[in-house]
């Protein structure tokens, strides 16, 4: 979303990308939520609690942070439609997702948000995998479930080489 600094006048872009991080915070943990079965009530308020919570509010004004936590949701969101479908249009919301988590600019919040989410989604595949086959079988299609992911996750790995090379290299 940094881009936008590029197409706007610095002052307007910046205030976009400020606004920017409640509204999706909580748009994405809303849907999230909704796909998770949740009522509109609830999903609505645990995405106006994400989007204002405490740790979201007192960096906003940073811009890096809340955009990198962000998308953690629809991060979510998007394993959870290709654990049941892979298509392409959700395979493209994750990696843009992913992305843009790692290209918002705050390490150690992608790191704990990459961490939770692969944990997120070895534990829906486990869940999974045990529910469609006997306890004694199901790590086979387990780890058939996961290596689409493995696929998608070295592509996001490649995109994002302009970022990670780097700080690596530093």
């Amino acid at each position: 979303l940094n881009l936008l600094l590029f197409l706007l006048p610095f002052h307007i872009g910046w205030s976009l990308l400020v606004l920017l991080q409640p509204i999706l915070a909580g748009l994405f943990l809303y849907l999230y939520l909704r796909k998770m079965n949740l009522s509109r009530c609830s999903s609505f308020l645990g995405g106006f609690s994400f989007a204002l919570s405490g740790f979201n509010t007192a960096w906003l004004e940073w811009n890096t942070i809340g955009h990198t936590l962000l998308w953690l949701p629809l991060i979510l969101l998007a394993k959870e439609h290709l654990l049941k479908k892979m298509t392409i249009c959700w395979i493209i919301i994750f990696i843009f997702a992913e992305c843009s988590a790692i290209l918002a600019g705050h390490l150690q919040t992608w790191f704990y948000t990459l961490i939770l989410s692969n944990l997120y989604l070895m534990a829906r595949i486990i869940q999974i995998s045990i529910k469609e086959h006997s306890r004694q079988t199901y790590i086979i299609p387990a780890l058939k479930r996961y290596v689409p992911f493995l696929i998608i996750g070295s592509i996001i790995f490649l995109i994002t080489a302009i970022q990670w090379n780097p700080t690596l290299q530093l």
